[in-house]
């Protein structure tokens, strides 16, 4: 059973590394460090994406396993999520090479963002759109008579 035991320094490093480098589940690393979940949790460090937010430049990590694997970075500077498209590997991602123009980025931010939209509002957004194309054909048509 779990402890209320703190971390140290060296526990704290080898959380870490269990959390973000091993395909191990939470129950595993608190047996093994005889620590409890809140414990756990309080203590995983972000892990760096190896980008950069492209609204304020600085750092993108991912704050936890679950948002590292779908692919979704947290600006440290400015907190706005960024969605990777690439496909991701146990590691951060590689860096950029160099930074893409102003109007590449914002290209690229508002095609991260239009994936990010769920599917349900999606349709909520394209029903209303396609009834107020037939209100306003209705309206035009009596409009006419």
């Amino acid at each position: 059973m779990a402890t209320n035991r703190t971390i140290d320094e060296t526990n704290d490093a080898r959380l870490n590394e269990l959390y973000w480098y091993t395909g191990r589940t939470i129950e595993e690393i608190v047996r093994e460090l005889g620590v409890n979940r809140n414990t756990l949790y309080a203590s995983i460090r972000p892990l760096p994406s190896g980008m950069t937010c492209t609204t304020c430049g600085a750092a993108v990590v991912f704050a936890n396993r679950t948002k590292r694997s779908s692919g979704i970075g947290l600006c440290e500077g400015c907190s706005i999520e960024t969605v990777f498209l690439a496909e991701l590997d146990s590691d951060a991602p590689a860096p950029l090479d160099a930074p893409a123009p102003d109007n590449q980025r914002r290209w690229e931010r508002w095609r991260e963002e239009l994936v990010a939209v769920p599917p349900e509002r999606a349709a909520l957004i394209g029903g209303a759109a396609a009834l107020g194309a037939i209100f306003g054909t209705v309206a035009v048509k009596a409009a006419r008579r």
